[in-house]
């Protein structure tokens, strides 16, 4: 199986998570971050292998939230080398975008920085 066109996808996800045109939210698979579009969905998924270390999954579902399609940062490194670490980034932006970190870090900065606290 060619991973080229996911490969593909998985760059073009990573580019417009960080401009901030894709969003992210949980999905309902433990350890897992989706974003939807308007015929299908891409989840990436982070499970830890029986070895040891950590397995990054893409998957694309269609409207009916059946996978369709599915590969690992293993998989993936048929036609790239660096999968996992991409993976592994992605999976991280997409979880920080997914669980509101940055307007977290904003707000506590904010409270922080406010005059009116004791320290």
């Amino acid at each position: 199986m060619s991973y080229n066109k996911l490969d593909k996808l998985l760059q073009a996800l990573r580019n417009s998570t960080e401009k901030g045109e894709t969003e992210w939210e949980e999905s309902s698979w433990s350890g897992s971050f989706q974003a939807s579009f308007p015929n299908y969905s891409v989840t990436l998924r982070k499970s830890d292998k029986f070895n040891g270390g950590e397995e990054y999954t893409i998957s694309i579902l269609d409207y009916h939230g059946e996978t369709i399609e599915e590969a690992t940062d293993e998989d993936m490194s048929e036609v790239n080398l660096k999968a996992f670490e991409e993976m592994k980034d992605l999976y991280e932006i997409a979880r920080r975008r997914a669980k509101g970190v940055e307007q977290a870090l904003d707000e506590l900065l904010s409270q922080l920085d406010d005059p009116d606290i004791p320290y």
